[in-house]
């Protein structure tokens, strides 16, 4: 403990919600003792006690008498008209109020179990840390007013243990909350033992033969009829439809433009460059890039851009973030995600996962401005996107819509927040010649003929016999800018996997990796990692990638990144992980099916799998691995945080790893916390089979 609480840090006021009310009714000018008996129904004397009860949050001051709102207490109102949940919102006030921080210092000193308090316990803890006398009559009673704030923002739940009732205290730990000295060794020690990459077996075999009997009925047709009756009457048929449009399954298939895309396949010449090219659009994203309305959209962006004399990246990755922004213009500080549409599908529903997942940037990139550039009738008609759209602008997650029209009439630098459009012309949507491309047929771009010019020096290098695995990669990186990015495509990686590996094997080198030269130490020590994390197959994949013959099956199936199996392949992972981690399970694994738990905070915790811990107890295992970064990274540190604020918690164990934590270090740093402060055990893969906690269960 730091030090002992004073009596006048302890409050009076048992109802929060009336200290809300309390607020209120300063902020309009009910500042006197008498003016907040009358908004609250209460004495005067009563009244003092809901001002003084702000003034220890930190909510309100007193001056000559009146009471006044602080900065924080404004934020705190404003907070109020976001989220309806005003108790909860009290946390992080009620959380800095000394007496509550030296309880909660008290417990954590006194290796108290948080899950089995009596009142009588917290009441003793109470007396230990203030200055009031258990003798007094009255100190009962003020102390049990921290009780009650406590059970009303469910940082203490009530639990019924054999007839008796026990309480839980469940920690809060603020975001912005500084990690212990433990909690940084800890921190530092779990991000040097993090796996870089999980070599993963799909379970899921392709039937290429049916497949390649399907394309050739496919182009052989030119009748739409006729292509309508097959793609009806055969599911194989409605897949490869699908992939030649790079329309999702929930979108129509047009048979005129169906069979304009046949044409233009027929066309293509089939080659492991071009199966490259097509592997990048798609992983950018086969609702976008890939299509011929997004691209003429992205274009027309990038000529406005350079009209005006404006540096920007394009596919930019803003640090912590698990998706790409179409552009980013640094000088201006603005960011732009676009979006095409002709037809409705689901498209539409991840294009809103998508502006919420960049808008995150604004938190750590002070003054950016972000907004939607949007092209194509469909977008605008579909009502219950556009509302959610407007209900995104609304919430300042984006601050302007952006329409071809507008790019040809205004200049990048009056971009800022801008009122809503209540309409728009339905021609303003319109792009030239978009509607007349096809998808098999777009002009590489100039990142695009980077990668190109780095297949020719792979393509080089492979055919030199005495060249090992690491030998060529040493060679073929050092000469070429485009290398590592046309090695993530050999591997079907994202962008942001590729990333998140380099940070754990390279982490000096992340700022240049996508398309400047490395130096010789950094290419070294990155193929070093390469060559211990991948598996046998996937160096020779990368080996023998353009000694392989690719037909146009192969060149269609990689349409499936961007649809189907990125989204697979992400399944794939975490059965991979569950499965190491059943193997090196030091503890018995039982064959109980899987539980799950109702969180106090939302959700549901469930378990990968059960064992009998050495004490003989049953424990619930949760398993996550991230190779790349995300908001679901988040979610985990709530489920813990909730599983944490049961009775269960010494039921649940964490076992997560993968080199996307590299990216998401507040969240890490937030997990860690947490653990230390519930005394829940958290494991990494080697801790887990090395049978040692990262975050122990009892810190000495």
């Amino acid at each position: 403990m730091s030090r002992e609480v004073k009596t006048a840090d302890v409050p009076q006021a048992n109802d929060l919600t009336k200290v809300i009310q309390t607020l209120v009714g300063i902020s309009k000018g009910k500042s006197s003792d008498e003016d907040i008996a009358k908004v609250i129904g209460f004495t005067e004397r009563q009244a003092r006690y809901y001002r003084k009860a702000l003034e220890i949050l930190g909510l309100a001051q007193n001056d000559r008498n009146n009471c006044i709102l602080t900065d924080l207490g404004r934020d705190f109102l404003n907070s109020t008209k976001e989220n309806p949940n005003h108790l909860e919102l009290l946390k992080p006030y009620i959380f800095e109020i000394p007496i509550v921080r030296e309880l909660f210092d008290y417990f954590s000193a006194e290796e108290i179990d948080y899950s089995d308090l009596s009142s009588d316990e917290i009441l003793k803890a109470l007396f230990k840390i203030s200055d009031l006398d258990p003798k007094e009559t009255t100190a009962k009673r003020r102390l049990s007013t921290i009780i009650k704030w406590l059970e009303q923002t469910n940082l203490l739940t009530k639990s019924n243990q054999d007839g008796e009732t026990k309480f839980v205290f469940a920690p809060y730990v603020p975001n912005n909350s500084k990690p212990s000295k433990q909690v940084i060794n800890q921190y530092e020690k779990f991000k040097e033992t993090l796996l870089p990459f999980l070599a993963v077996q799909s379970d899921e075999q392709e039937n290429t033969a049916e497949l390649e009997e399907t394309l050739q009925k496919i182009i052989s047709i030119s009748d739409t009829e006729e292509l309508a009756k097959l793609i009806t009457s055969d599911e194989s048929a409605d897949t490869i439809a699908r992939l030649i449009l790079s329309v999702s399954e929930k979108s129509e298939i047009d048979l005129e433009t169906l069979v304009d895309e046949i044409s233009e396949l027929k066309n293509v010449e089939v080659s492991a460059e071009r199966i490259l090219l097509e592997r990048d659009r798609c992983l950018k994203g086969a609702s976008s890039t890939i299509s011929s309305g997004g691209t003429y959209l992205e274009q027309m962006i990038k000529s406005w851009f350079e009209h005006h004399n404006i540096k920007y990246e394009q596919h930019y990755l803003f640090d912590g973030l698990s998706k790409n922004c179409d552009f980013y213009a640094e000088s201006i500080n603005v960011a732009i995600e676009s979006k095409y549409s002709k037809t409705s599908g689901t498209k539409h529903s991840g294009a809103i996962k998508d502006l919420n997942e960049i808008s995150k940037a604004k938190a750590t990139n002070k003054g950016l401005t972000f907004g939607l550039a949007v092209g194509g009738t469909a977008l605008v008609n579909d009502q219950t996107f556009w509302k959610e759209i407007e209900t995104l602008h609304k919430n300042k997650v984006i601050d302007f819509i952006l329409t071809p029209h507008d790019i040809e009439t205004t200049s990048p630098k009056k971009l800022g927040r801008q009122d809503f459009p209540k309409k728009i012309d339905s021609k303003h949507l319109e792009i030239a010649n978009a509607d007349k491309a096809s998808t098999w047929n777009l002009e590489p771009s100039n990142d695009e003929l980077g990668l190109l010019d780095s297949a020719y020096w792979l393509r080089q290098y492979s055919k030199v016999s005495f060249l090992n695995f690491e030998s060529l990669l040493q060679s073929w990186i050092s000469q070429t800018p485009f290398a590592i990015q046309c090695l993530r495509l050999i591997l079907s990686w994202s962008e942001s996997q590729m990333e998140s590996f380099i940070k754990a094997s390279v982490p000096e080198a992340i700022k240049e990796w996508k398309t400047e030269l490395w130096n010789f130490s950094a290419v070294s020590l990155l193929v070093r990692g390469l060559s211990k994390s991948l598996s046998e197959d996937d160096k020779g994949l990368v080996l023998h990638f353009f000694s392989e013959s690719y037909s146009m099956l192969d060149l269609v199936l990689c349409r499936e990144l961007g649809l189907t199996k990125w989204a697979r392949k992400k399944k794939d992972t975490s059965a991979t992980f569950i499965a190491k981690c059943i193997d090196g399970s030091p503890f018995e694994v039982l064959d109980d099916k899987n539980n799950s738990l109702d969180l106090p905070n939302g959700g549901k915790a469930k378990s990968a799998f059960v064992i009998k811990d050495k004490n003989g107890k049953n424990r619930n295992v949760l398993c996550h691995f991230y190779s790349t970064s995300g908001s679901v990274m988040s979610d985990l540190v709530k489920k813990i945080e909730g599983i944490c604020q049961t009775d269960k918690k010494d039921e649940w164990v964490l076992i997560t790893d993968g080199s996307g934590w590299l990216s998401r270090d507040k969240d890490l740093r937030r997990l860690f916390e947490i653990a230390r402060l519930s005394k829940f055990e958290v494991y990494n893969l080697e801790s887990w089979q090395g049978q040692t906690t990262v975050l122990k269960k009892h810190i000495p």
